[in-house]
């Protein structure tokens, strides 16, 4: 009996251990593997769990662990787009988090362009909405007359600037965001300027474009709108 005793013992402090180490290995144990220190990762609109599993499958070291954690926390019930950071040396746990509550926006660029078309396609290479999408949305009668533009006008909407938006803006609400800036950034002061040099809002930004067309210098720039302006 006191043989027995002690092999149960044993056994008792062998799973013990044993399981210790499957709860650590599977909460706390990094489970990352980059080539740098952090990387983008990219879930689409209305994603299942095989979405996320395929976006985060390429950097994952123990796929069924995490998967067995991500059913634990519910990821897998409740899946979320956008552009999430993962961080070399994160864990299970690090992870799930982050997949669940930190959609990191990004920091859109884009100068003045020719055409609509060619902004729609620069746009498309930041945000999750194509070019297609984007054009539809931005030449849609109803939100052109909202705006209070024509479509041959339509450029003037875009401030070229730097923007902080979430990679999973849909096209509606970009447009409406770029309304938003562009009523912003033409406030009392810069309509006093455009009037009194007789332009509207919607010339100055035509008058921009073709003068950013003309040179790539900034510093040349004021001279070529002063002959433009000449011109008029």
């Amino acid at each position: 009996m006191k043989l027995k005793g002690v092999v149960l013992g044993v056994l008792f402090t062998i799973v013990i251990v044993l399981t210790g180490r499957y709860t650590y290995r599977l909460i706390w144990a990094a489970n990352l593997s980059l080539n740098e220190a952090k990387v983008d990762v990219f879930i689409g609109t209305n994603p299942d769990f095989d979405a996320v599993l395929s976006a985060v499958g390429p950097y994952i070291t123990r796929m069924s662990d995490f998967k067995l954690m991500a059913r634990v926390k519910r990821l897998n019930a409740f899946p979320k787009a956008g552009r999430y950071v993962l961080e070399q040396g994160m864990n299970n746990r690090e992870i799930i988090d982050v997949l669940r509550s930190k959609n990191e926006p990004i920091l859109l660029k884009f100068n003045n362009q020719e055409r609509i078309e060619d902004l729609a396609g620069a746009l498309a290479r930041q945000i999750e909405p194509d070019s297609l999408t984007l054009l539809e949305a931005f030449k849609d009668p109803e939100f052109l007359e909202s705006a209070g533009v024509a479509q041959e006008q339509l450029l003037s909407l875009f401030i070229p600037n730097t923007y902080e938006i979430y990679w999973n803006t849909d096209a509606e609400r970009f447009r409406q965001r770029m309304l938003g800036e562009y009523k912003a950034f033409w406030n009392e002061k810069r309509l006093k300027k455009a009037k009194a040099i007789g332009l509207s809002p919607l010339e100055v930004s035509a008058l921009a474009a073709v003068v950013q067309k003309e040179s790539v210098k900034v510093s040349e720039r004021p001279t070529i709108a002063g002959v433009y302006l000449n011109r008029i």
